[in-house]
This record gives C-alpha cells, structure tokens and sequence, in this order.
C-alpha cells in the first residue's frame, strides 16, 4: 500500500485537508482503529480518503460503530476529547491576530505552527483510547518496559525543538523568537488544552506590547518608571534565560540529527501498527512545523531555505525507506519457496545467477529441516556481495532473496529497505551512528541492502567507518533478524571487503552479475514493449539488435545494461510521437506501432553496411548449442530444438562474424 498511496494520491492534500475538521482531518481520524495488525488492511483509496475528509465527525463515529470497528464508549471519548482540544484551539485562534501584532509573529506562520501542535496532541490522545495497550509498551533491555506513547511524544518535542532551535539561532534572540520559544513550551510541554491556550497567549496582551518590545535588541528602552515590579518586568527578565535554556537541552538532539528523532517515530507507528496513511500524516505534521518555524519572522534567508530543504529532506527519506519496507512485505503469509523461484526464473538471463540463489536457497532449507530434527544449524552467514554493473538486477534478485528467506522462515517479512552511502553516513561528527542505526531499525527482519558500498570507506577522515563499524556490530547484534547485501562495481567491491576483517568474516557469498548480452537487452526492450501494448515493425526488430549489439561492443564498466534499455525505450517513444503528431488521423494502430525511424541510433551505418552484405543472422539453442537461422520477420518468442526438444528463446538472432 505505502507505494501506492505515495505515487498516486496527493497526501500532502488529503491529510492536510482541515476544512471540515479542523484540527484532525476526517482521512486520519476514520483510519484509526484498535484492530491488530491493521497494516495489513487493503488500500485505501483517494476517492475513499477524501469521503472520510468531507464527513463530520459525528458521521465518522456512527460509521465505525455500526462497522463494530469502535465501540460506543472509544467514541463517546473521542468525540468528548475532540471538542475539548477545539474548543480550546478556537479560543486561541479568536486571541491570536492579538498575540500576532505584539510579537511581530507573522499571523499565518502561527496559526500553522500551532494548529500541528494541537493536531499532534488530539492524535496522540486519540491512540491512548484506540490502540490495545499489548502494543503500547515494549520490553526493552535496558530500561525494563518503556512506553510508546511516550516516546513517540518525546520524539516529536525533539523533532520541534530541533527546528526551532535552527530558525531561531541564540544570537538571534528577540520577541518574535521568545513568542515562538512560548508556543513550543505550551502546546508540547503543558497538560491540558486549555493550559495549552493559556500558555501561547501568556502576557502578549496589547497592554503589554511596548514593554514586551523591550526585548528587541533594536527598541529603545523606556524610562523606568518608579513602580513595584510586576509579572510582565520578571517575564522580560527570565526570557533571555529561557531562551538560552532551551537552546542548551537542544544541543545533543540537533547533534544527532533531525531524522533519526523523526525515523524514532517512524519505528514507534510500526509498533503500534498504525495504518500506512498515519506516518504520511505525521510526515506533513513535521513539514508544517519546520516551514512555520522558518517564516514565523515574515522572511525565509536563503541560508534559511537550504537548511529547511536538507532538514525535510531527511524526513523525506526516512518515510520513503520506510514505505519501501512495508511495501515488500508479502501480502501473503502463505507464499511458498517454489512461486519466488518461479518469479526468478522468468527474470532475463543471468544464468549463474540464478543458479547461486537456487544453491542459496537448497542450503537454507537444509539448515531448516536439521532444526526440525532436533539438530543444530551448520555455521553459516547470508549475508551476501552483489558484484556487477549498474543495471544488472542485483535490487530485483535482492527483493526475490528477501521474499525466499521468509517463505523458509528464516526472515519474519523478507522486506527489502535499500540505501547508500548518503543514507549511512552524516556530516557532522557524532551523526553517522545513530543515521546507520535508524536504517537498520528499517531493515529488521528482512534485508538492508547497500548500493556502492565500498563508498563507505574513505580517508581517514571519513565518517564511513564510523558507519561500517556500526554495521558490522548490529550485524552481530541481529544476526536471526537482519541480512546485509553489499553490492557495486566488482574490483572496487572486492577491494572493499579485502580492507576489513570483520566484512571478510561475515560476508562469505559472492554473486556476479554479468552484462546484459545484446539479445538479452533486446529481449528486456521487448517485454517493456509488450508491458505498454506496443508492436515492433521487422525493420525496427533488426535495427534494435543492431543497437544494442553497438553499444555492447563500445561498453566500460559505466555500462547502463537494463537502464540503458529504459532509457532506449523512452527514446523510441518520443520519436513516435513526434512521428505520428504529422498525422491528421492517429488510429489505435498506429498508436501502438513502433517502426524503424523512431529510434535514432549511432548503429545506422553499421546496419545499412551489414543489410547489403546479405549475412543473415542465427540463433542457438540454449541447450546443445545447435544454430538455426534467425529473421527479424519472426514473430514468436520460444522455438523446439529438433536436436535435444528443448525450448529455447528465438525472439532475437546474432549478428553474423566477421
């Protein structure tokens, strides 16, 4: 679901939809459900998500009861509580232009601020009734039993406190800054909602406002008058205090990076198993924060702006690893080894490949059968190295590796999260561990794999081993729940593993991912072509080959292999629509044809020289090697060997030599 969910509906709109609820829209509210293992509900679609967004409530409510979803009394608490926080945020909302002109707080900016932090403190209220307290608790072996909901709250207050301690810098201390400091401290630190509205109006009275300017570093101060101090004088004392105060507890959480406090709230909803559309909406929660932080003072520095773009784009990417894990996991619990080895073996070529998965797979189902006679497991590591150029399958073979290990149940979900070295490692010192421990988090219990990771080790300056050191130790520490694949160039790879014990240790399985054969290429360009219900004319069939063949004899270790074919793809394609846009009448057939002048090639010298020469072309049999001749007018994809019977692919030939 996570996929679909991120690619085809526009969530940043749908969650953030208030204008029938307007502190939790009706598309999170009707998602929340006791129910275990919700993760595991069908799609929810956009049509359905917008309906739950036009409804009240109320009607929600009586929805989920009549579905048995809720009972009467989880709604009468929710719509009870629901009342008091709007009520309140109302209240606040009716004093805040007040508040606003004061503080010089930009009025739009506040009210978004503060919206997300009653809307965080409603859902959170919301899941103390909802969830089963079974999963609001953890075991941990640290501290004995910890509280989700609690941490989740902690986590957020970090992630908030984060930002603000970046768009409001100490040097940069004033009303405004002192105003949004309040707002922090009243909605994520106070109690109740009333306290909650309290605290964010505070003394930013009218009456107050020139002594209040006071604490700009631009206002002229007042003569003092002889008068008792007052609440408002001991307030202006104290700000610059707890303004500092605050920047200081900040420190060690902005040094461990915004994300990881964010990916903390991610793990917590995995917890709880909150429905895919709830982390999307704490996504949005965490972008409204952060955007109102940075223009609460009617501007946005450049410098401003490109912090704001790195800080969510972190949080950005901890929701899209964590959309991936949750969208390789199986829908069923019940898919047998045989239908993955079925899947692998439709894949295109690799061969070898396939052959050391099978292998793979052969000995983990020894290691399972001696466990189920009383024997131990032979000593061994899955962990594994994928060496090959770019686009050679190793991400597909690793999903199909994730999905074998779970049919033998040796991976509880078999997920796939992948990542880099810029998932990995910070910049900062200090932030590359708890960045690798977060993806880790991700990849618990199905497979972490890392693309280009010989990028991890660099000089000695480099926080890679930082992040490699890490790994090695969660590796060790999670050996039952995690597998590593390292995969990238081959010589690079193997120098990687060559310069650490540990890696030596632990990863013993190499898998090599050849290049893509010309008619191997030719074949994953057909199957693109077939996925879209496009047709190849003969003369485009034989111009294909001849590319593909070109380019495989000019290629380096830069070679695009199955990305080189997309990339031909979406080429052709353009040529045939600037082809057809002449045309007063395109037909569906001519919509679904590809021909020859669509491709532009560096080939077409090559294949008019060859043409004239007459060689023809042949094909072989995948078996016993016996050649047949092969014409691009051949229009079927598999042929019987008359020598051996066996079936071997005939949708393309080879080029004749010499």
């Amino acid at each position: 679901m996570a996929d679909n969910m991120a690619n085809k509906i526009p969530l940043a709109e749908i969650l953030g939809e208030y204008s029938n609820q307007p502190l939790l829209p009706g598309s999170v509210f009707g998602l929340l459900t006791p129910s275990a293992g919700v993760r595991s509900q069908p799609d929810v679609s956009e049509q359905e998500l917008k309906r739950l967004n036009r409804s009240s409530s109320l009607e929600i409510g009586q929805q989920l009861q009549e579905k048995k979803v809720w009972t009467e009394q989880q709604a009468s608490e929710l719509l009870k509580l629901e009342t008091l926080y709007l009520n309140a945020y109302r209240e606040l909302k009716r004093r805040l232009n007040d508040v606003c002109k004061v503080t010089g707080c930009e009025a739009d900016e506040a009210e978004r601020l503060l919206r997300s932090f009653f809307s965080f403190r409603l859902l959170m209220e919301f899941l103390e009734i909802i969830v089963p307290a079974r999963r609001s608790f953890e075991k941990t072996d640290e501290n004995g039993t910890k509280d989700l909901m609690e941490e989740m709250v902690e986590s957020f207050r970090r992630v908030s406190l984060c930002a603000w301690a970046v768009f409001f810098p100490r040097t940069n201390f004033s009303l405004t800054a002192d105003a949004a400091t309040q707002f922090w401290l009243a909605c994520l630190c106070s109690g109740k909602p009333d306290e909650m509205t309290a605290g964010c109006v505070s003394l930013f009275q009218p009456t107050h406002g020139d002594r209040l300017r006071m604490l700009n570093k631009s206002y002229d101060k007042p003569k003092k008058d002889i008068r008792m101090k007052d609440v408002v004088d001991e307030y202006i004392e104290q700000a610059p205090e707890k303004f500092n105060g605050l920047h200081k507890s900040a420190e060690p959480y902005l040094k461990k990076g915004v994300e990881i406090h964010f990916g903390e709230i991610i793990r917590i909803c995995g917890k709880l198993e909150l429905p895919f559309p709830v982390v999307y909406y704490l996504e949005f929660l965490v972008n409204e924060v952060c955007h109102a932080f940075a223009a609460m003072d009617s501007s946005v520095s450049a410098k401003d702006s490109r912090f704001l773009h790195f800080l969510l784009n972190g949080v950005r990417e901890i929701t899209r690893q964590e959309a991936m894990a949750f969208n390789r996991t199986p829908v069923t619990d019940h898919e047998s080894l045989e239908q993955v080895l079925a899947e692998l073996d439709e894949l295109i070529g690799m061969r070898e490949v396939k052959k050391k998965v099978c292998e793979v797979a052969d000995f983990a189902k020894l290691q399972q059968v001696r466990v189920q006679h009383g024997l131990g497991p032979l000593p061994a590591t899955y962990h594994s190295v994928f060496l090959g150029n770019p686009g050679t399958g190793k991400t597909t073979v690793a999903r199909l590796m994730g999905r074998i290990y779970k049919s033998l149940g040796i991976l509880k979900k078999g997920h796939l999260v992948e990542c880099d070295r810029a998932s990995l490692v910070a910049e900062f010192v200090g932030q590359t561990a708890p960045k690798t421990h977060a993806m880790i988090e991700l990849a618990l219990d199905g497979i972490l794999f890392i693309d280009e990771a010989y990028t991890l080790a660099g000089g000695d300056r480099d926080f890679g081993q930082e992040a490699i050191d890490t790994l090695l130790k969660r590796m060790e520490d999670h050996r039952d729940r995690l597998i590593v694949i390292v995969a990238g160039y081959p010589e690079p790879m193997e120098r990687f593993i060559d310069t650490n014990p540990g890696l030596q240790s632990r990863f013993t399985r190499y898998v090599e991912f050849p290049d893509y054969s010309p008619q191997e290429l030719c074949r994953i360009f057909n199957a693109i072509c077939r996925q879209h219900s496009l047709d190849l004319t003969p003369q485009l069939r034989e111009k294909v080959l001849h590319h593909f063949t070109w380019l495989y004899r000019q290629r380096d270790d830069k070679f695009g292999n199955a990305r080189l074919v997309r990339n031909c793809f979406e080429t052709i394609v353009r040529g045939q629509a600037t082809r057809v846009s002449d045309l007063t009448e395109i037909s569906g057939e001519v919509l679904c044809r590809l021909e020859e002048q669509d491709l532009k090639s560096r080939a077409e010298r090559s294949l008019v020289e060859y043409r004239k020469s007459g060689k023809g072309y042949v094909i072989f049999c995948g078996h016993c090697g016996e050649e047949y001749s092969w014409t691009p007018q051949m229009d079927f994809i598999n042929g019987i060997c008359d020598s051996c019977g066996h079936s071997y692919n005939a949708e393309y030939g080879e080029l004749k030599p010499g």
